[in-house]
């Protein structure tokens, strides 16, 4: 058996990995909203969780537009961002912003 096989996991563990796959296959659900808008940009989608719940979601926008982590983080002004996590199908960029393009979406999330 390996440490993913589910019948390795005492029953917390197996919740807490379901409640993962659940939040990842809810980020691959969003990145299908990006599509065909986001082209020629990857479809990426990305949901932010606190505890069990999803609290917000995003997907890419067409080009230029917010990128899905941007997306979701905008959801969340003026909350608290204490003890969330975010799920996204690819990780998030670092490109750097020039004319036509989005802010670059790790420094965003790391002040967030």
């Amino acid at each position: 058996m390996t440490a993913l096989d589910p019948a390795a996991l005492d029953p917390a563990a197996e919740k807490a990995l379901a409640l993962k796959a659940a939040f990842m296959e809810a980020a691959l659900a969003e990145s299908r909203r990006a599509l065909p808008a986001c082209r020629p940009n990857p479809p990426v989608g990305c949901v932010i969780v606190q505890g069990e719940q999803i609290v917000a979601r995003g997907f890419t926008g067409p080009p230029g537009q917010p990128h899905a982590e941007a997306a979701a983080l905008a959801q969340l002004e003026g909350a608290s961002k204490e003890g969330l996590s975010a799920y996204v199908t690819l990780e998030p960029c670092s490109l750097a912003r020039g004319p036509g393009r989005p802010a670059r979406c790790c420094p965003g999330a790391a002040r967030r």
